[in-house]
């Protein structure tokens, strides 16, 4: 048997939320028909399989690569805007520019994850191609 589909698209955020009630907006709208909802957690062994996107705070970074290990080659956009985020594993990484944001994108951890990174998307992105080298440090 194949996996059901969902009834919402779960938006889970991890860690200190710097983003406040100002995410709640987004719950008025739907993804591919399914409504958003947001789930907010202190600790990575709270958060469940079922978000479809994942933002890890930099507030987790000490612990970064213990969760992004936990959550490796599930169907699980992983984003953060910490530091060496996406060279460690991570999927999309935000970044602070001189006058604007923009990111960066490890398509190996989404390839390993299953998932495709649209190329408009890749177009706009600094890609990361380096996957995880399990010896380094």
């Amino acid at each position: 048997m194949g996996k059901t589909r969902p009834e919402n698209f779960k938006l889970c955020i991890l860690g200190r939320d710097d983003f406040g009630r100002s995410l709640d907006v987004l719950e008025e709208h739907k993804v591919n028909g399914l409504p958003i909802t947001i789930h907010r957690y202190t600790h990575s062994t709270g958060v469940d399989g079922d978000c479809q996107m994942l933002f890890i705070s930099d507030s987790k970074r000490p612990f970064m690569t213990t969760i992004l290990r936990s959550f490796e080659n599930q169907p699980i956009l992983t984003v953060s805007d910490a530091r060496d985020f996406a060279k460690n594993g991570g999927m999309i990484q935000f970044v602070l520019g001189q006058k604007h944001i923009g990111f960066k994108i490890n398509t190996y951890a989404a390839q390993a994850a299953g998932l495709k990174i649209a190329a408009p998307l890749l177009e706009l992105a600094i890609v990361v191609h380096t996957k995880k080298n399990k010896d380094t440090p």
